[in-house]
């Protein structure tokens, strides 16, 4: 009986911990994340273009993150529909990301440092499956022939 009590004891404790942690500067930057990306891909349709994709490396820190994990902490963080995320796994935890459709925004967003919001909140999804996750190749689109030879098929739908 003592056992039951001290365990739902340590269960409400770490339950009220992430919710600190994810309710507060983390939501409301995704809820601003989703509502920017919404918006980026309004004005995009209206002007009828296409916008390249944007290519970056990320690596984890734990060693835990499996491609389809950081594909749902990556939509979550840039408010982006899941199946324009494309995630390679290159070995000992580093990742190749493609994400498709979204542009010059999503450069801006995900270059913006270390110290920007996307990495707090991409941090907030990717503690849910216990990984930290850190940049190894900056963004940058996918506009050249050489970069479109080494990117994979983007080809989503």
């Amino acid at each position: 009986m003592l056992g039951c009590v001290l365990f739902s004891t340590c269960m409400l404790a770490e339950l009220s911990y992430v919710n600190l942690d994810l309710s507060g500067g983390a939501a409301t930057a995704l809820q601003r994340r989703r509502d920017y990306a919404r918006h980026m891909r309004t004005q995009q349709h209206k002007l009828g273009t296409v916008a390249p994709p944007v290519h970056l490396g990320l690596w984890d820190e734990h060693g835990i993150m499996t491609p389809l994990q950081l594909t749902v902490a990556l939509s979550l963080a840039l408010g982006v529909d899941e199946q324009s995320v494309r995630v390679v796994n290159k070995g000992s935890h580093f990742f190749d990301v493609w994400v498709h459709g979204e542009g010059e925004w999503l450069l801006d967003t995900i270059n913006s440092g270390p110290e920007g919001s996307f990495f707090k909140v991409l941090n907030a999804q990717a503690v849910v499956f216990g990984a930290k996750m850190v940049i190894s190749n900056e963004a940058v689109l996918v506009t050249t022939l050489n970069d479109t030879a080494a990117k994979p098929n983007l080809d989503l739908h």
